[in-house]
């Protein structure tokens, strides 16, 4: 008989099933994932590829829905809370948990940063009142300065 103050270890998901994982993908998904992943796995096509995306994004060229269909399709549930919250529900339906990960940074803008806060106050309500996200997360410096949280991390005297 287990105290009160003991738990059991946590149960680790076996990770050479890949039929979860895999389970709501078609062969077209499947496909894509490939390719992309080789591409990724290249070190000098993957470094080309980006200096291009960023040249490309810098000119104003429309490549942003190439880079949505491609990259953030594998890796990303969506820009929104409701887009990804449609990803959390296909996901759920396989048994696979989500998290919301709001992962903006690095702005100076008061303005960009209050938008920030109240965008990651809505994460923080959708993952309460939904069982299907346990938890969500955001970066710290997505809700301040940079430069006050390097004073701070450094001891420097603020005021």
């Amino acid at each position: 008989m287990r105290s009160a103050d003991t738990q059991a270890p946590p149960v680790l998901p076996d990770l050479s099933d890949t039929r979860i994982a895999f389970a709501d993908k078609s062969d077209a998904d499947l496909q894509r994932a490939y390719w992309l992943f080789r591409v990724v796995g290249n070190g000098t096509l993957s470094a080309v590829g980006e200096a291009l995306s960023r040249f490309a994004l810098w000119l104003h060229l429309p490549v942003k829905g190439l880079i949505k269909a491609t990259i953030f399709k594998q890796f990303c549930g969506g820009e929104t809370i409701a887009e990804s919250l449609r990803t959390a529900e296909k996901l759920a339906k396989s048994g696979i948990g989500t998290i919301l990960d709001h992962s903006v940074e690095g702005q100076d803008d008061e303005k960009a940063l209050d938008d920030t806060v109240t965008e990651v106050l809505k994460t923080i309500r959708t993952a309460k009142e939904r069982g299907d996200i346990p938890y969500c997360v955001f970066k710290p410096t997505g809700i301040s300065r940079t430069q006050l949280l390097a004073d701070v991390s450094a001891g420097k005297q603020l005021g």
